[in-house]
């Protein structure tokens, strides 16, 4: 998770460790395999494998959606989840 932090800005910091401990709470598969990319307009981006089934990729889903809501009222930190076939 170093390597990820250092990537992101520093207010972004405290945050993305909340997502991250959440998503992989929710999502073990996320452990060890997720990437991130901050894009030009703030927007962290993270990559996490692609569920097995669509029953888990639609819970997946809302539930960090739900996260990224929170996060974004509370903080100002953009967090958006994309499930990716290729990591």
């Amino acid at each position: 998770m170093s390597t990820m932090l250092n990537e992101l800005p520093e207010i972004a910091r405290p945050v993305f460790k909340r997502y991250l401990s959440e998503l992989e709470t929710f999502y073990p598969a996320a452990k060890e395999h997720t990437e991130i990319s901050v894009g030009r307009e703030g927007i962290i981006y993270v990559r996490v494998p692609w569920p097995e089934d669509d029953e888990t990729l639609i819970k997946l889903s809302e539930h960090m959606a739900e996260i990224e809501t929170e996060i974004l009222l509370e903080s100002g930190q953009h967090f958006m989840l994309l499930p990716t076939r290729e990591l």
